[in-house]
């Protein structure tokens, strides 16, 4: 914290930040946008390249980043055991173009199924305008099939790259217990 009692991050003060979202909610009111003032802190993220003393003033040099696409992941807490990740703009503008046995083979590079894994079905599906490629195995052990396991991965029919993994998969204990 300086005299001023701002903190201050890798040269960015919080009144220079506060500063810039202010002028940007202004410019926006302006032009009577008020929602977008709601959704502006999401999409757009200023990061401080430069901070420099003039007189009795700093300026402070923002470069202005913006989300392209959302992403998200789920691991185990204790093992780090990947459950899903899914990167929503690999998905945009999928297409037929590749041939479903390519992207059934990009799909098991990623999914890499275990033994007993049994492909449960796999093509092309209507996803609102686009067309993405699904592959998804079962869990089987002994021929029996283990409810609610399973492995699927998407592809972007178009560019061939994988935007969606998930996978609930148990190891089966069969060893006596009383219930």
């Amino acid at each position: 914290m300086n005299s001023d009692g701002v903190n201050e991050t890798n040269g960015l003060t919080t009144k220079a930040e506060i500063g810039l979202w202010n002028l940007l909610k202004k410019n926006l009111e302006s032009r009577n946008q008020n929602d977008a003032v709601f959704y502006l802190r999401h999409f757009i993220k200023p990061v401080s390249e430069y901070v420099s003393e003039n007189g009795k003033y700093k300026e402070v040099g923002f470069t202005m980043y913006k989300r392209i696409s959302d992403y998200s992941v789920q691991q185990n807490s204790t093992s780090g055991e990947l459950f899903s990740w899914y990167f929503d703009k690999l998905r945009e503008k999928s297409t037929r173009k590749l041939k479903a046995d390519e992207c059934l083979r990009i799909a098991s590079a990623i999914a890499l199924p275990a033994a007993g894994a049994r492909l449960e079905e796999s093509g092309y599906e209507k996803l609102g305008n686009d067309f993405i490629f699904s592959a998804r195995w079962a869990h089987s052990h002994n021929e029996i099939i283990v409810e609610g396991d399973f492995i699927q991965v998407m592809v972007n029919g178009e560019t061939g790259v994988p935007f969606s993994f998930s996978q609930k998969w148990h190891v089966v204990d069969e060893t006596f217990t009383e219930r």
